[in-house]
């Protein structure tokens, strides 16, 4: 993945910084990063804290996608559409 680094903030609460993407001169747009033991039931919140561009599909409606080795597992489910209350906003949090 290109996580850098996850401090949390809250319980439940995670700031992601991610790596630039490749081929890029210090551009955001893409994640992967693989979150473990979590609890059945409880929600999460991951804030993207250096995503630099003005706006997103995020804010038309698109949602992440998800993969579950369990539910792969379980019910032959592959990668599905998640979250809700998602918002994009470009922030000030730049690479130097």
């Amino acid at each position: 993945g290109n996580l850098r680094r996850a401090v949390k903030v809250y319980d439940f609460e995670y700031d992601l910084i991610l790596n630039p993407d490749y081929n890029t001169k210090s551009h955001t747009q893409w994640y992967l990063f693989r979150v473990g033991n979590m609890r059945k039931g409880q929600s999460y919140r991951f804030n993207l804290l250096n995503m630099v561009k003005p706006t997103s599909v995020y804010n038309d409606g698109m949602r992440p996608l998800q993969y579950s080795t369990i539910n792969a597992t379980a019910n032959g489910v592959g990668w599905t559409r998640c979250g809700d209350k998602i918002a994009y906003y470009q922030n000030g949090i730049r690479k130097k």
